[in-house]
């Protein structure tokens, strides 16, 4: 749990007391501290992102000084963590900062005055010593411990994830989530990020499992896999995907043998994350989202399509003539078909962009449209 991490060249350590939130982001994590440190007799700006601070509370952050050109010099941290404090003051500090629940000003001086530097050692290990102490029943011991398990399992969760390359941004959205569990859930299958986690896609995800000995043929990684290639061809224009294709794409983006491929495909139909279809004994595959995506248009255009023309029945052997003439436009037989065609139909697919519908047709159009209106 005091592993630290180790320094880059160019950067360094600082530690320090905050002494203002500047300001705190709860999706990403992202703050900016005004810290108190020892060498310095003003305060310093601290800038990255940590799962959770207030003030109070004693910060080590490891990065370097930069000069911003809007905010002027500010240390830019790559690593930032709430710490114990070493001094009687500190440990008062952060046992009244509220960062353990259950304790707050008052109490944190009875604790310090009653145990000082082993206040946490006392806490930690022996926190039926403390019943007895002023203001403190089973119903505030129980809030105490549960508060500081809540601590304990922060600090647990910022380690496993940095030590696997997560940065702190992600690690304080992984927390808000997951809570206590994040370290569990994570070992398990690292893949689920994918999926609850805003922001983490599946390289992000196949980078932890990597970090954390999930083999690159696991059926983890075929089943996330599935789902990472059906979105990468739909990038590329593809809703639905032939089996063919699939497997193809599948080999090239994973380097995973297709007999990984039969079970993980079985499994993901079966709990609806991507879909089926069989034409002329092909089989093709669609991401969920957007085989419902498909269907609802689908859906929409057979709806749309039973509904009544606004302008009602126009004759295009008749009105056509009468429109030209009003404007002084000639259409070609393929243009005159393509409006006859749009003066019967209540839904129009248009295709070869300016083939027709230039802007003399459209005027054609709307003239029909005036007339009738």
């Amino acid at each position: 749990m005091n592993e630290r991490p180790v320094l880059s060249p160019g950067q360094e350590r600082i530690t320090g007391v905050v002494e203002k939130v500047s300001f705190f982001s709860e999706s990403s994590g992202f703050t900016v501290l005004r810290l108190k440190i020892k060498e310095d007799r003003d305060l310093v700006t601290v800038v990255g992102c940590v799962a959770a601070v207030i003030t109070g509370q004693h910060i080590e952050a490891v990065g370097c000084w930069q000069n911003d050109k809007s905010w002027g010099i500010q240390f830019k941290a790559t690593h930032l963590v709430v710490i114990p404090p070493d001094t009687l003051e500190g440990i008062s500090k952060y046992l009244s900062s509220g960062m353990v629940k259950g304790i707050g000003p008052h109490l944190a001086k009875v604790l310090v005055k009653a145990y000082g530097m082993e206040v946490f050692t006392v806490i930690d290990e022996h926190p039926e010593q403390l019943l007895g102490l002023p203001g403190i029943g089973k119903k505030k011991l129980l809030q105490i411990i549960a508060g500081w398990s809540e601590q304990r399992a922060i600090k647990k969760i910022m380690l496993f994830l940095h030590s696997h390359g997560v940065s702190t941004s992600k690690i304080a959205r992984i927390f808000r989530v997951y809570g206590d569990d994040a370290v569990a859930m994570v070992s398990a299958n690292p893949y689920r990020l994918i999926h609850d986690i805003p922001g983490i896609g599946f390289k992000s995800a196949d980078q932890i499992a990597r970090n954390i000995g999930i083999p690159m043929d696991s059926p983890l990684r075929a089943r996330a896999g599935i789902g990472y290639t059906l979105q990468e061809l739909s990038l590329e224009g593809h809703c639905k995907v032939p089996e063919p294709m699939l497997l193809e794409a599948f080999r090239r983006l994973l380097t995973m043998p297709e007999s990984v491929l039969d079970e993980a495909l079985r499994q993901e139909l079966s709990i609806g994350t991507i879909v089926a279809v069989e034409e002329e004994g092909k089989k093709s595959y669609y991401m969920v989202s957007l085989f419902r995506a498909e269907t609802g248009v689908a859906k929409s255009i057979r709806r749309i399509m039973q509904g009544v023309l606004p302008w009602k029945n126009l004759d295009p052997a008749t009105v056509i003539p009468k429109a030209e003439k009003q404007s002084a436009i000639e259409l070609s037989e393929s243009q005159r078909s393509a409006v006859a065609l749009a003066l019967s139909s209540k839904f129009l697919v248009i295709t070869g962009g300016l083939a027709w519908a230039r802007p003399p047709s459209s005027t054609l159009f709307s003239t029909f449209l005036r007339r009738k209106s």
